[in-house]
């Protein structure tokens, strides 16, 4: 059975129509290629749907995917019996170790592995000897070849050998397997020189897989403006002990997934990635589980790829310290010169505290620098931007576990682009309630910070505040959004909210619901904070269900695609615990783009055309065109429908500004206050200069002229 490496996405359910609401869900291509990575050793890896293999000095491993079902991986490392060490080599999707008189070959395939060998001259002996070291224990042979039982979980299969030599004669061998080594006789007469070369070639593939067992889980999503681009950055597990990362991109015009490539396919339980974006690069960073039981002892790696393509840097390391706490890096970007802000908690036997870095694509880490040094401080968010005055925002939860109280407040400080912290930590929520999951977005000036609060036994709810930057933060009003709402849900169990700002609107998603006598969802809602909180819709439903939705991530696409965000959370169903990333397109705008047209054209094959493909949305700009012109009037101003001078010709925009087109095309910039929502706005064009041919036209104080329909548009 094979198994899909890629972003699984949900199928997103629609709102009713009355909502301005649309949801669309995509997903990822089927893996098509084998994933490859390099460790700084120079060890190789690669991936397939079902597998993955290590390629190191001492050999090659494969390592079926088992799923977080399994304690740990399973491993198979193969030796070649009596032959020189050598190190790996990748054409391609073929790796082999030259040893002289015998080449190793893995030729590799998305759900299967073709291991061979080529024998330069003859072996002195009659059978060729793999050794192999395994946990998995051997459960025979079938039709298949030899057969290996892992954890109960997979099969994996070492098929029989076909040989061929020189001559082009083939021979089928059965493979044994005898006191840890597979073995591969020579039929009598393959000894003669004459053959060589000789090609032995048997298959190793996975056959069954547990397909309960976790796969992907923990996306991160982040947008490009440079190439209009979402990247997603999750991980896949292969055992409780070995998760990778990988990344796939998104269309943002069309919703289609790109390509899925590998940023860590290595044996290390590669945890929580995060992804954001500055000109050119996407980065991702995340943390790897030193798995000591009694301190999380792992280190914090980051990896860039080229936005528009699939060009990944090589991977660097952020920290290496021993008390580096995994699942604690979090990541901003669009910094001065391409630089991100890196902010991750340092953990001791006594104390955390809450640090940052700043990194660029080519691996340049900056010094460390301590952000918070409070005992009690942890898992950091930072802006996915800095605002106008070149700082980010890192908001962190505030405990206090040491002195048993239980409280969870929120803290915040701001780091400028440079790396420096600016005035002190200052608190975001700092009440007796249980406060946690916060989420930053910024519109360019100001921070907005949403978080979850507990207000009553069994209920949570969203709530948020603006923090405008200074020397000294301003931290504004306290909202309770969940209360703000349209048709929203004030006595039901809200968390892990998201936020992205699309250049006019902030758009929030969260989760709804715990599971127990109701199902949970993700829900969503945009909203304008300035000049106060006021909600565009409310209480979306972007995906519903019974199953187990985890935290919920979210990207705007900014100025240049308003009203287009695209949301992500991990989803564990239930009861098999099966858990996917999952994600759909959310737009914020009228299904029907907000604009229509009136009939008022003079009609015929001289009427003048106009056209506009832009959608009126706040803090855009509307463009139209004429055509079929010869000396164009434009119309603007509101809609109206008035006789010209016959029964086709219309007039369409009354209170009429008229502007001489000296371009085919006019831009009509449209504001982004609030107050504009649903206004209208009307576009015609007039012809003065009609031609011979014209069918229909008017004449007014003896000039002839020509009407188009007219546009309509709505402020969204």
């Amino acid at each position: 059975m094979s198994l899909v490496l890629a972003l699984t996405v949900a199928t997103a359910l629609l709102n009713p129509p009355a909502v301005e609401a649309q949801l669309r869900a995509t997903g990822a291509p089927p893996l098509d290629d084998v994933l490859h990575d390099v460790d700084a050793d120079g060890r190789l890896y690669a991936a397939g749907a079902n597998y993955k293999m290590i390629f190191g000095p001492t050999g090659a491993e494969y390592v079926p995917l088992l799923g977080a079902r399994a304690p740990k991986n399973s491993r198979f490392a193969f030796h070649v019996d009596g032959h020189s060490t050598a190190l790996p080599l990748r054409d391609g999707n073929r790796v082999s170790f030259d040893r002289g008189t015998l080449v190793e070959i893995y030729d590799l395939g998305v759900h299967q592995v073709e291991q061979s060998f080529l024998l330069r001259a003859p072996l002195g002996e009659s059978e060729l000897r793999v050794s192999v070291a395994t946990d998995a224990v051997f459960a025979g042979r079938d039709a298949a070849g030899l057969r290996f039982d892992a954890q109960g979980l997979a099969t994996v299969t070492y098929g029989d050998a076909t040989l061929i030599d020189a001559r082009g004669d083939k021979a089928t061998v059965a493979t044994r397997f005898e006191q840890g080594a597979i073995r591969i006789a020579l039929p009598d007469g393959w000894q003669n020189p004459a053959r060589y070369p000789i090609v032995v070639d048997p298959v190793i593939s996975t056959v069954t897989v547990d397909g309960g067992s976790d796969r992907a889980k923990n996306p991160d999503v982040a947008y490009a403006s440079s190439v209009d681009v979402f990247q997603v950055s999750y991980t896949k597990e292969y055992s409780a002990t070995d998760s990778d990362v990988l990344a796939t991109r998104y269309d943002a015009c069309g919703g289609t997934a790109l390509e899925t490539i590998a940023l860590d396919i290595t044996s290390k339980n590669s945890l929580f990635p995060r992804v954001a974006f500055s000109s050119p690069h996407f980065m991702t960073v995340w943390s790897n589980d030193g798995q000591n039981i009694f301190l999380d002892d792992g280190e914090i790696e980051a990896r860039a790829r080229v936005a528009g393509s699939t060009a990944a840097s090589a991977k660097f390391v952020v920290s290496n310290l021993v008390n580096d706490y995994p699942r604690s890096a979090a990541i901003g970007g669009n910094g001065p010169g391409g630089r991100f802000l890196i902010a991750f908690q340092e953990q001791t036997f006594t104390s955390i505290r809450v640090v940052g870095r700043l990194v660029t694509a080519a691996g340049n880490v900056a010094g460390l620098f301590e952000i918070d040094d409070t005992d009690d401080v942890m898992d950091p968010v930072v802006s996915p931007s800095p605002n106008s005055a070149g700082r980010w925002l890192v908001a962190y939860t505030s405990t206090n576990l040491w002195d048993g109280s239980g409280r969870y407040d929120l803290h915040a400080r701001q780091v400028n682009t440079s790396g420096a912290v600016v005035g002190s930590p200052f608190a975001i929520a700092n009440s007796t309630f249980f406060e946690s999951d916060p989420a930053i977005a910024t519109d360019g000036t100001n921070f907005f910070v949403a978080f979850a609060r507990d207000v009553s036994s069994g209920t949570r709810d969203i709530f948020g505040r603006t923090v405008t930057s200074g020397t000294t933060p301003t931290v504004g009003t306290l909202f309770n959004l969940t209360a703000l709402e349209p048709s929203g849900s004030v006595n039901s169990f809200q968390s892990q909210p998201a936020l992205s700002f699309d250049g006019v609107r902030y758009a929030l998603a969260y989760v709804e619901g715990q599971g127990l006598d109701t199902p949970i969802q993700i829900r969503g809602a945009t909203f304008f904070a300035s000049p106060a909180i006021s909600f565009q819709e409310g209480h979306v439903l972007i995906q519903g269900g019974t199953t187990e939705n985890r935290p919920v991530r979210l990207a705007g696409a900014g100025f240049d695609q308003v009203g287009k965000h695209m949301v992500v959370w991990s989803q564990k169903n239930l009861p098999s615990g099966d858990e996917d990333a999952r994600g759909a397109f959310w737009s914020t705008l009228q299904a029907s783009g907000g604009k229509t047209v009136l009939n008022t054209g003079c009609g015929g094959p001289a009427e003048p055309i106009l056209v506009s493909a832009s959608i009126p949305a706040l803090g855009t700009t509307c463009t139209v065109t004429a055509v079929n012109t010869h000396a164009p009037l434009l119309a603007i101003g509101p809609p109206v429908l008035l006789p010209a001078c016959s029964t086709s010709c219309q007039i369409g925009v009354g209170g009429t500004t008229y502007l001489q087109m000296t371009s085919p095309t006019v831009s009509i910039p449209i504001g982004s206050s609030p107050s504009l929502l649903g206004t209208q706005f009307a576009v015609q064009v007039m012809d003065f200069l009609p031609p011979a041919n014209a069918t229909e036209f008017c004449n007014s104080g003896g000039q002839n002229f020509m009407t188009s329909d007219t546009l309509v548009f709505t402020v969204q």
